[in-house]
């Protein structure tokens, strides 16, 4: 049996807008002053002026102090107004929205793998691309970050994960007041793992003989997935697929891959 390992390239791929820069671009066009607090606040989310919200994920974990000082300042004297909330709010709304439009996107679209339909598959992306173009029974696939249709509930705290892969930060006392929000609100969007829910799925399907990897990066915000997933299956051949437009890609998963000590595998180009 083969595992399948499906990122975000596997989207982009099929001509889905699912970039964050297209989240960007989304929130930009829903909420002009919440697209300028976000590049406020988190400075790092565009790492140049050519990748806009190309580091959205990790840059939700260094958010700007001076900036976060408005937030508490205005908390202190206005403590109806929680800056801080509206913040979790917006972004939690927004991305479900986002990803609730590119539902629509996914309708007319034509397969263009030849994917093994006896497989398993494990998807990091939050859309039903593989449900909705290959016909892929929904028990064959673990959406380790949620997608469009599990997200039903009114809770903006409950949804599609995402976020930073930080240390928690200490929350050590109540008395410096400023200090306790600042790193609850880090914590607030640091990623939760889904390590119950993958093990459990994983131990259904005890022999495993290839793992193959489309579209994503193995990079270290992963890389609990990936050493779960590597000790499950230690004799397990991997095939990774590589981007030939993207001069670095080949480089960068040969990193990756030997900082994850997986040794048995094959380099693999895209099809697009």
């Amino acid at each position: 049996m083969k595992l399948y390992i499906i990122g975000n390239g596997f989207d982009l791929a099929h001509n889905l807008p699912s970039h964050y820069s297209d989240f960007a671009a989304f929130c930009k066009e829903k909420d002009s002053f919440f697209y300028k607090s976000m590049n406020d606040l988190f400075p790092k989310l565009t790492p140049t002026e050519e990748k806009l919200w190309s580091n959205f994920e990790e840059g939700l974990g260094e958010p700007d102090l001076k900036y976060l000082d408005r937030f508490y300042n205005n908390y202190i004297n206005n403590p109806g107004n929680d800056g801080f909330l509206k913040i979790f709010y917006d972004i939690k709304n927004y991305f479900k929205e986002w990803v609730i439009s590119l539902k629509e996107k996914t309708l007319g679209l034509k397969p263009i793998y030849d994917l093994d339909k006896n497989s398993i598959f494990l998807s990091f992306n939050y859309t039903d691309t593989l449900e909705t173009v290959y016909k892929i029974s929904s028990g064959k696939i673990l959406h380790i970050h949620g997608y469009e249709d599990d997200v039903q509930a009114e809770s903006f705290f409950v949804g599609y994960i995402f976020g930073h892969g930080r240390e928690k930060l200490m929350q050590t006392s109540h008395i410096d007041s400023r200090e306790y929000l600042y790193n609850d609100f880090v914590n607030g969007f640091r990623k939760d793992y889904q390590i119950d829910e993958i093990s459990s799925f994983l131990r259904n399907f005890p022999t495993i003989e290839e793992i193959i990897v489309y579209g994503h990066s193995m990079n270290k915000i992963d890389n609990p997935y990936f050493e779960i997933i590597k000790n499950q299956y230690p004799e397990a051949k991997w095939n990774i697929e590589y981007h030939i437009k993207y001069c670095k890609d080949k480089e960068g998963k040969e990193s990756n891959i030997h900082r994850l000590q997986i040794d048995n595998y094959k380099l693999i180009k895209s099809i697009s």
